[in-house]
């Protein structure tokens, strides 16, 4: 359960897995989640992904995943982590379609891009829980 500032019960930064193919779009992003109080780690494909989760020690507490990619796309990617990973939330975003996706037989919620953080952290929220809105950091260099 994440509480104040994107911390976890440990009173560690909360770890978000941000998967997207456009670099410039996931540094942006994942700067704007580092001032929000969380750990970012990067992926730019479905498969780079799951290998990052392979690593047990990520402790990734939420995927947020870009839906059109090449190879391995953001749904492929949820259908997978849905069969490994069941109790791990993922949003997914994009800038195609306003289609409710379904993935192992649950709806996966969806943000539009362009976005506004707001409502990037309004949809954390409901997948993770209330933050005080403080801008705790994880440890230097994490990304």
């Amino acid at each position: 359960m994440v509480r104040l500032g994107g911390l976890g019960a440990d009173g560690e930064a909360c770890t978000i897995l941000l998967v997207d193919d456009q670099s410039t779009f996931r540094e942006v992003l994942s700067l704007g989640l580092k001032r929000e109080g969380f750990r970012v780690l990067q992926a730019g494909s479905g498969r780079e992904a799951l290998a990052r989760l392979q690593d047990q020690a990520t402790g990734v507490r939420l995927v947020i995943t870009d839906i059109a990619m090449p190879g391995l796309d953001g749904l492929e990617l949820a259908e997978e982590l849905g069969r490994r990973a069941p109790d791990l939330p993922i949003l997914l975003i994009t800038g195609l379609s306003d289609q409710v996706p379904c993935c192992n037989g649950r709806t996966l919620p969806l943000l539009l891009k362009p976005f506004r953080m707001g409502e990037l952290m309004g949809q954390i929220r409901e997948l993770l829980g209330p933050f005080d809105g403080s801008l705790q950091q994880g440890p230097p260099g994490t990304h």
